[in-house]
């Protein structure tokens, strides 16, 4: 039989060039969630539509949940969402997403 190539489950690389989830010791775990919160600068190009377009309904559904936090705080964090958008499309210069890009930047100066 071939050797299998699959990637193991404890390699496996999270978005950001990051890890997976474990916190492997040595470091915290306040550490850990912010490396794993770091946006990456650039995503595979097969894979850029669907990650933008999972971060504009991360930010729709977070501007609208309140419950965690203040309205203020849900309100910033969509805010920081959109405007991360809006800058990697102009710093990776993504085609087919200047629609959702433009409305990306109008919520963002609206909040």
């Amino acid at each position: 039989p071939m050797p299998s190539t699959a990637t193991q489950p404890s390699e496996r690389t999270a978005p950001g060039g990051h890890a997976g989830a474990k916190d492997g010791g040595g470091g915290s775990a306040a550490a850990a969630a912010a490396a794993r919160r770091t946006p990456p600068t650039k995503v595979p190009d097969d894979e850029e539509r669907t990650y933008l377009t999972a971060r504009f309904v991360r930010a729709r559904v977070v501007s609208k949940s309140h419950g965690a936090g203040s309205e203020a705080e849900a309100l910033t964090e969509a805010q920081r969402e959109y405007e991360y958008i809006v800058s990697y499309c102009s710093h990776n210069n993504v085609v087919g997403f200047e629609a959702e890009a433009q409305l990306c930047k109008e919520m963002a100066e609206l909040l």
